[in-house]
């Protein structure tokens, strides 16, 4: 690999190293969201390490089934967590870096990796026959469910689609397909900090 393809695709010369976000309100807005993040990590993996010394079961005095199930399922949580707020500090540096972060992706950046644990918490009562028997795949189910839950809550609306709409209400589809695309065209406009 050459060393051009290597470096950050951030569209700088080199020796530009001033921030492209001089407003200093906006400066905080952007170390708030890494803090969030740098934090729900954090607390993901603190949670993963309480529930391998079986913390959480001891101070819950769970027994027998209902402990080993609990404890996977929290392996699976917690890792969730983990994979969310993974892709969302992938996210996040890289908009940054590219001049693309605005304020108002604030609630996808503060919702994306608590959708990622609902969606692990749904794998894995989907899978709780493989989440339970082991912990290696609990941990891996979570953490795949979590960092790409945003695609996956996409394609879960077009599953619904297909289930729930009417086959004579297509065009109803296509016009909610219709406003889609104009919401995902809006999105990829960049929004100058200085205009916030």
């Amino acid at each position: 690999m050459r060393e051009k393809e290597a470096l950050s695709s951030d569209g700088r010369e080199k020796g530009d190293y001033e921030t492209r976000y001089k407003d200093g309100q906006c400066q905080k807005k952007i170390k708030r969201d890494a803090v969030y993040i740098t934090v729900l990590m954090l607390l993901a993996m603190l949670g993963l390490l309480l529930n391998f010394l079986c913390f959480f079961e001891n101070i819950l005095n769970l027994t027998g089934d209902r402990r080993i199930v609990f404890h996977k399922i929290v392996y699976c949580v917690g890792s969730g967590l983990l994979g969310g707020a993974t892709f969302g500090m992938k996210y996040f540096y890289r908009v940054v870096a590219r001049g693309l972060w605005n304020e108002d992706r604030v609630y996808w950046r503060f919702f994306s990796p608590l959708i990622a644990v609902s969606l692990s918490v749904i794998m894995a009562a989907i899978m709780i026959k493989d989440v339970s028997s082991s912990s290696s795949l609990a941990v891996t189910i979570g953490f795949l469910t979590g960092y790409f839950s945003d695609e996956a809550v996409s394609k879960m609306y077009d599953v619904a689609c297909v289930l729930f709409l009417k086959p004579d209400n297509t065009v109803n589809r296509d016009k909610i397909n219709e406003l889609i695309e104009v919401e995902k065209k809006e999105d990829d406009d960049v929004v100058d900090c200085n205009e916030i």
